[in-house]
């Protein structure tokens, strides 16, 4: 939370949260989360990732960002990070649109 703090306080016009950046990132705890919407007054967004394995989701997954997104929304988050890839690489727009 300190970090986001200091964003805002040195220029930042928007925050996009994140954890595990050694794994390619992933979602933050939803405490974190709430704590860092209400610390700032700039637009935060979060990485919705349940996982490091890939950027390939199955319906398990895929449920859980569902709900993710549903408590992201609910602490306040302006927006959130995603990105979805079928087996081939291709960019997942029937996972997307869920």
């Amino acid at each position: 939370m300190t970090d986001a703090k200091i964003a805002e306080y040195c220029g930042a016009d928007r925050l996009e949260l994140v954890t595990g950046m050694m794994e390619g990132g992933l979602t933050l705890s939803y405490g974190l989360i709430e704590e860092v919407v209400k610390a700032v007054r700039i637009p935060v967004n979060v990485m919705v990732r349940p996982h490091s394995q890939s950027f390939c989701y199955g319906d398990d997954d895929l449920q859980t960002m569902v709900k993710d997104i549903a408590v992201i929304k609910s602490l306040g988050a302006n927006g959130i990070v995603i990105g979805t890839l079928t087996p081939d690489g291709e960019i997942d727009e029937p996972a997307l649109e869920r």
